[in-house]
């Protein structure tokens, strides 16, 4: 008979045990996905312009239209190389123009050159990515900041959002992680994003459009496409417990 403080370490060793390879498996379940890996492929991205009405639906189920978001991309060429140029503006739910974000990125790998943020009341941020370093400029109505910021590793700009995820295998069931630098903590981050299902979606100017769900870890579902315009939804669920919703129009 096995004493009962022999037993105690024995049953904690199990537990232990138990959790490593638990979290090893759970590491295992992500694909790493690092600037210039083999699993981004953006080659087939063309010029697209797409538009999106932006809800908001509170705990009640009361849905309100809080503002127009708009996104065109094209290609461009400098120094011999190809690039994708995205541009973002948003808008009032009375059209008054709010933001723009631009975006600019290597055409086929995704890898990010700069990230501009440029808003009504006087805001700027801009990201600008180097070997090894990040230009990182905020500037909000009259301060600024200006810093040059050692990278450990090349990352990808989350500020491109579903045009991130769409050059990522479409294949259900798996999960990525893709590396950033966050504006929020001032360091790397990992964004995962899990191919879920896919579902057959209607914009709202009745358009049908068979898209992949991918569920990330920041708290936004895409629903996208391999054709332009890519991105046709994208929900986002806030710790109120309200949810806000892009539609494609």
């Amino acid at each position: 008979m096995i004493p009962s403080s022999q037993f105690s370490k024995i049953y904690h060793l199990i537990l232990l045990l138990t959790l490593l390879v638990s979290v090893e498996g759970w590491a295992q379940d992500r694909i790493a996905v690092n600037p210039g890996s083999d699993q981004m492929d953006a080659s087939f991205i063309e010029p697209y312009t797409n538009k999106w009405q932006v809800s908001v639906i509170d705990t009640a189920g009361t849905r309100n239209v809080v503002r127009f978001w708009t996104d065109y991309l094209q290609i461009l060429k400098l120094n011999g190389k190809k690039y994708l140029h995205r541009v973002q503006d948003l808008y009032s739910a009375d059209y008054d123009w709010q933001q723009s974000w631009i975006n600019i990125v290597e055409a086929s790998t995704l890898i990010p050159l700069r990230y501009t943020l440029q808003g009504a009341t006087g805001q700027q941020t801009v990201m600008q990515f180097m070997d090894g370093q990040l230009l990182y400029k905020s500037q909000k109505r009259e301060a600024l900041t200006d810093t040059t910021i050692n990278l450990e590793r090349q990352v990808y700009d989350w500020n491109l959002y579903g045009m991130l995820l769409v050059a990522l295998p479409f294949e259900i069931g798996t999960t990525y992680s893709l590396p950033y630098w966050s504006e929020q903590t001032h360091q790397i981050d990992y964004v995962t994003a899990t191919i879920e299902e896919t579902v057959t979606l209607q914009s709202l100017s009745g358009r049908s459009y068979e898209t992949y769900k991918i569920r990330t870890n920041e708290r936004l579902t895409f629903w996208l496409t391999k054709t332009k315009p890519y991105v046709i939804k994208l929900q986002l669920d806030m710790p109120s417990g309200s949810t806000m919703i892009w539609e494609m129009m």
